[in-house]
């Protein structure tokens, strides 16, 4: 039984990072997004020099030659992120709605259970919060050019329905276990 509780207590953490990050997107898009992508080029750089830098400071490794092709390849992959954001934002995009349709798919479980031990109230919220979340994370996928805005709002309320539906989990506990 801790075990759940110990899910359900990093499910609301992940709810209440995910609000800060809507917020974020909601409020800051441009900037959430050109921060990330220059973290993420500035570290594939970074690599590659490093790789390069190890490529000439061994003189009979046999990985000497892989080093060499790793900080090229990294070096080309973090000058391509900084020139094409777009495809950043892609992958972000993808990402965050892969984890919705991922938690969906546990919320629909969850609500199962719940009907299953005559919780109604409770599997109602939850199983609309995850035909929600579903529709949503589909949406962001198949949307090529959603606007972060839009995104950052979609992922507030995903968070927030995941947020009561944590904490309405944690109340109702002991019904479930009994």
């Amino acid at each position: 039984m801790n075990y759940f509780k110990l899910i359900n207590g990093s499910n609301i953490l992940n709810s209440i990072i995910f609000i800060i990050l809507g917020l974020i997107l909601v409020f800051a898009p441009n900037f959430i997004l050109g921060t990330l992508n220059f973290i993420l080029c500035s570290l594939f750089i970074i690599i590659g020099i490093s790789q390069i830098i190890s490529h000439f400071s061994f003189n009979s490794s046999i990985f000497r030659y892989s080093n060499l092709i790793t900080g090229i390849i990294c070096i080309f992959l973090g000058i391509l992120c900084l020139n094409a954001g777009q495809i950043f934002e892609t992958l972000l995009r993808i990402l965050i709605a892969v984890w919705m349709i991922v938690s969906s798919i546990k919320r629909l479980n969850l609500s199962i259970v719940l009907f299953k031990n005559n919780i109604k109230g409770h599997g109602f919220l939850v199983l609309f919060s995850a035909i929600f979340m579903l529709i949503c994370g589909i949406y962001i996928i198949f949307t090529p050019n959603v606007l972060l805005i839009t995104l950052g709002i979609v992922i507030l309320i995903y968070s927030i329905l995941d947020l009561i539906d944590s904490i309405l989990f944690m109340i109702n506990f002991n019904k479930i276990f009994d």
